[in-house]
């Protein structure tokens, strides 16, 4: 469908729908895509059998939106960079854990130098704490040191959230940043504990995704106020950690990031004459689609 004429920005539709084709020769199971031009949504296609109707599962895009929320906390000095995980969480220390989880940061859990918790299938079956269950992870190295995809870090941080702000990082998210946004089809997993599971477990429909793309290009800005905090995006958007090539796989865009502006399995983002693509998709391989030769 298309929103406005791509041809008032300069854009043809036939060559969009051309650039649609070229997707689906190229990449295996795309949901929908939106392209973005001049902070509007010109052009947006599901591909069949999905429509917009039902919201997408976003799974590592929820990271972005679960650092936004603790951006805001940071801004109005609910928490700190360097501020010590356990002094949050001293209640919830098992009774043999690692060590070195009492050094750990937020800072730490921000740039995924933190535990070894990589998957959300780590907590498949944990009926009681998640966050005690984190803490019982071995630290594959001393924090701050080395770079290792760590979802349940992701999960640390909207525990933090929550527990700072009094309201998890979906209530804080509807109320600071999607509400004004007019975006209010948005689902989020819960723990057990009753926070967001954080890196996974978002629903939201593809031109909603279009949005936030072009809030983060415009460091936080919707309609000329601001919902995230600048200074925030400035520190997360910058190189913080090398990762190595037999990490888990970030695209590009985020590498070495502060978990923004995303780390991406099932969105996409590619800057281009359009400015941004959201791409959803199942089954995301990164070198597929960097490897698409978008022609049209």
């Amino acid at each position: 469908m298309i929103k406005n004429k791509p041809e008032a920005y300069g854009i043809s539709s036939d060559n969009l729908l051309c650039m649609v084709q070229e997707l689906e020769t190229f990449v295996e199971d795309i949901h929908s895509i939106s392209v973005v031009c001049d902070n509007d949504v010109i052009f947006s296609k599901c591909i069949q059998p999905y429509t917009e109707e039902p919201m997408q599962m976003l799974h590592s895009f929820s990271k972005s939106m679960n650092s936004i929320a603790v951006g805001i906390a940071i801004d109005e000095g609910k928490l700190h960079l360097d501020d010590l995980v356990i002094d949050y969480f001293k209640e919830y220390l098992p009774e043999e854990y690692d060590k070195r989880i009492d050094q750990l940061t937020v800072r730490n859990l921000l740039t995924m130098a933190a535990n070894s918790c990589r998957l959300s299938t780590c907590f498949r079956g944990v009926t009681d704490s998640w966050i005690t269950h984190y803490f019982t992870y071995k630290l594959p190295h001393d924090p701050g040191t080395v770079f290792q995809y760590d979802t349940g870090a992701s999960y640390m941080l909207s525990s933090l959230v929550t527990k700072t702000m009094h309201k998890n990082v979906l209530a804080l998210m509807k109320e600071r940043v999607l509400k004004p946004m007019g975006i209010t089809d948005i689902e989020w997993l819960e723990s057990p504990e009753g926070n967001t599971v954080g890196g996974w477990g978002l629903y939201l429909k593809t031109p909603d995704i279009a949005k936030i793309a072009i809030l983060l290009a415009n460091m936080g800005k919707w309609n000329g106020k601001t919902l995230i905090p600048e200074e925030y995006l400035k520190e997360a958007t910058r190189k913080q950690i090398d990762t190595p090539d037999t990490a888990h796989p970030v695209p590009e865009l985020c590498r070495h990031r502060m978990e923004m502006p995303s780390s991406l399995n099932s969105s996409f983002h590619i800057p281009a004459d359009f400015q941004i693509l959201p791409v959803c998709l199942c089954n995301f391989q990164e070198q597929n689609l960097h490897n698409v030769p978008l022609r049209c």
